[in-house]
């Protein structure tokens, strides 16, 4: 939840093959300088080994989102600009 409250702050998704080869690029963030849209009312993300008992706690500060809210990258060049800027590049 921290890097929500960050300007400018976002989440790279990276795909890769089981050769960890680059495939795909996702991206989720809010406008220029600005923090990342409200992700306080999505699904709270839970550990994913249980407790003694077997539970499974939720962890707080961590949210699950969705696919659908994130941006297709266009390859590397295109996840650079848009972390860097355009003079990167030049």
């Amino acid at each position: 939840m921290r890097l929500a409250e960050k300007p400018s702050g976002c989440v790279v998704w990276i795909f890769v093959d089981d050769a960890l080869n680059l495939k795909a690029f996702r991206w989720f963030r809010g406008r220029e300088a600005r923090p990342l849209p409200n992700i306080a009312d999505m699904k709270v993300l839970k550990h994913t080994k249980g407790n003694a008992r077997g539970t499974k706690s939720e962890r707080q500060g961590h949210r699950v989102i969705r696919q659908s809210n994130f941006d297709i990258i266009n390859g590397m060049d295109d996840l650079l600009r848009r972390l860097l800027g355009n003079a990167i590049l030049n």
